[in-house]
């Protein structure tokens, strides 16, 4: 079956006069699996590329990198996206198609290595045809393993499983180093492995001599999505320098800024410290939010440059500002500095304060009652200011919010940063472990101040979390957005920009 395309080229680079623009097809249009293919071609002939992600809907990462990587331009050959192979596995966070059990569910299952056997499922064969249709010279599945390999041989987590050809074991040989080299200090190394499993769709296009494949496989054990997602653009980057395809830089996440772009680009930080499946969750859900998982790596390598706004969530302040390091901070500092806008939530409103030699100190308030910080959770009642009502887009009135050790804040008093303005304030109190009453109810729980042409949001409470009011969380998605015409308005371009 040859798969229904809807081909639409799609310009998204300003002044791309030296490259043809990418074209963006669907696969599998009208069916349950429809998802884009990114095609990013170049003026000089050369080696065509597949990068898939989202075979298995609970491996997010292969996802994430692969959105990033249809962003990519290159100066030679042909580059060929899948970000979302699986649609209604990654939407159902499992590892199977809802619905189906043992290798029926499983769509890396659904290849036959013999050119005569059938494709086990209808979205198997779309796939199939466009590789027969593309031509691919190498075809590369991004996947996620439960452990380390070195560590636990019954898993295949950071390893590259190549097909048994020399071009490929060379290739993978120089993607090994490259990714080993980028790895935290005392983290398994990632392995060399052959014979990718019966029934993948790489070990169908090796098997059929359709194309050179590997599996790249990172670990979900202990690590980020964001440092998983990075594994892998390493690889695929390593990959096609091999090549000679002259790729842009590696942690490039997102296409350049385009006035007539009105998606609001958020970078969320997934890195040491960091608790970001509830932002997660919620940013998911608003079809007008472009949202890219960030470590401290990528931070410090500037991804931040085409983001509109930077969310650092609840966990760790400490670990947060220790593990982003000071090229990191002064990376989020700049970013904030020349029109961004930082929101920090509980540990990340520790982050954007003075008080701390790990503090990104761009807003000045100051932690008070320090000694009990750890003053416990709960719910507790958030009033609106008439700032934040009727200026800031969050709704008014009072509202219950989910706290969870916030900082209790106070004007720093500091001169060289501007005074911050209240949005909400704190009405009742969560006052446990020997915390003092009578500390919290009237000081700010959410805070705005100006750093350079940008503002720096601090969320004490975590209005983002499923246990607050709905309208709370609502109201934070409509202030998201006035941020952004705020960023856009400042800078001059289209909205979000």
């Amino acid at each position: 079956m040859n798969p229904a395309f809807m081909v639409t080229a799609l310009l998204l680079f300003q002044g791309a006069s030296q490259a043809p623009a990418p074209q963006q097809t669907v696969l599998g249009s009208g069916t349950g699996f429809a998802t884009p293919v990114h095609i990013i071609n170049s003026h000089e002939t050369g080696p065509t590329v597949l990068v898939i992600g989202g075979m298995h809907g609970n491996e997010p990462a292969g996802a994430e990198a692969a959105s990033a990587i249809a962003h990519w331009t290159i100066e030679r050959g042909r580059l060929i996206v899948i970000p979302r192979a699986n649609i209604p596995a990654l939407n159902a966070k499992t590892r199977r198609i809802p619905g189906l059990d043992g290798d029926e569910g499983d769509l890396n299952r659904h290849f036959p290595v013999d050119p005569e056997m059938e494709m086990q499922s209808e979205h198997a064969d779309d796939l199939w045809s466009l590789i027969e249709e593309q031509k691919p010279d190498w075809v590369i599945d991004l996947h996620e393993g439960y452990d380390f390999k070195k560590l636990n041989p019954d898993s295949v987590g950071s390893t590259i499983i190549s097909c048994d050809e020399p071009k490929a074991i060379a290739a993978s040989a120089l993607m090994l180093e490259a990714v080993n080299a980028a790895r935290k200090e005392g983290s398994p190394s990632f392995l060399q492995l052959r014979h990718p499993v019966r029934g993948s769709l790489v070990r169908a296009t090796c098997e059929q001599s359709v194309a050179l494949g590997m599996i790249l496989e990172t670990t979900t054990k202990g690590q980020h999505v964001a440092t998983r997602a990075r594994q892998h653009r390493i690889m695929i980057h390593r990959l096609l320098e091999h090549l000679g395809m002259q790729p842009c830089d590696k942690d490039l996440l997102l296409p350049p800024v385009d006035a007539t772009d009105e998606l609001i680009h958020v970078a969320l930080y997934d890195g040491p410290g960091a608790s970001s499946a509830a932002f997660s969750t919620l940013l998911a859900d608003d079809s007008r939010l472009l949202v890219r998982r960030l470590g401290p790596a990528a931070i410090q390598n500037g991804a931040l440059e085409r983001f509109d706004i930077l969310i650092v969530p609840g966990g760790s302040g400490s670990r947060q500002g220790r593990g982003l390091g000071a090229a990191g901070r002064e990376a989020i500092r700049d970013f904030v500095e020349t029109g961004g806008s930082y929101v920090g939530a509980c540990a990340g409103a520790y982050l954007g304060s003075v008080s701390y030699d790990w503090s990104l100190g761009i807003v000045d308030a100051k932690v008070i009652d320090r000694k009990h910080w750890k003053r416990g959770t709960g719910i507790v009642d958030v009033e609106w200011t008439d700032h934040g009502s009727e200026q800031a887009a969050l709704g008014e009135g009072t509202h219950r919010i989910r706290y969870a050790n916030g900082p209790i804040l106070a004007p720093a008093n500091r001169d060289d940063i501007q005074d911050y303005e209240v949005l909400g304030i704190y009405r009742g109190e969560i006052a446990l472990n020997g915390a003092p009453t009578g500390v919290m109810p009237g000081t700010p729980a959410i805070v705005q101040g100006t750093w350079g042409d940008g503002r720096a949001i601090l969320l004490s409470p975590h209005l983002e979390s499923m246990k607050s009011d709905p309208e709370a969380r609502a109201n934070l998605l409509e202030y998201l957005q006035w941020l952004a015409l705020i960023s856009a308005s400042k800078q001059g371009t289209g909205a979000g920009k």
